[in-house]
């Protein structure tokens, strides 16, 4: 990522973020794709959009929330510079700090942010379009208002 949010083994940077948008206000529903370098977001696909259950192993509870961030690692980025296959653990602690910066951000911003590892690579890699071996789907976090009761459960975000 551009200005070093995070850091990165080898400043190789190897994440990209999708954001699955079910009802978000000003956006339109849809998947997107997250510009580090223009910090914007471009819409990739707005056909079939799947409940977000069956893009995080089948957890029903995420069905209500609106948003979904998905982090997906890039790893012949990390491979080409380090021959040791413990450069991949380096890769999977990377996503832990993006995804903490994105539960502080969230939080900043008044919404609640939920991680999750559980995932379904086939259906996300589809999604997404991820055709490369080395392409992994790593992490995911549901972005939110914080629910105060049972019947604000499945508002849209601001």
């Amino acid at each position: 990522l551009p200005l070093g949010m995070t850091p990165s083994g080898g400043a190789r940077n190897p994440y990209e973020a999708y954001v699955v948008a079910l009802a978000v206000e000003g956006l339109e529903p849809g998947v997107y794709h997250y510009s580090a370098a223009d910090h914007d977001l471009g819409r990739i696909s707005a056909n079939h959009l799947p409940k977000i259950s069956e893009l995080v192993g089948g957890q029903e509870w995420a069905d209500a929330m609106p948003c979904l961030v998905l982090l997906c690692a890039k790893l012949d980025s990390t491979m080409w510079k380090y021959e040791d296959a413990n450069a991949y653990r380096v890769v999977l602690i990377e996503a832990g700090h993006i995804g903490q910066n994105i539960m502080l951000a969230a939080t900043n911003h008044g919404l609640s942010a939920c991680p999750t590892a559980a995932l379904s690579h086939s259906a996300i890699k589809r999604l997404l379009g991820l055709d490369r071996l080395t392409d992994a789907p790593v992490y995911a976090l549901t972005i939110s208002t914080p629910q105060t009761c049972p019947s604000s459960v499945g508002q849209s975000i601001n």
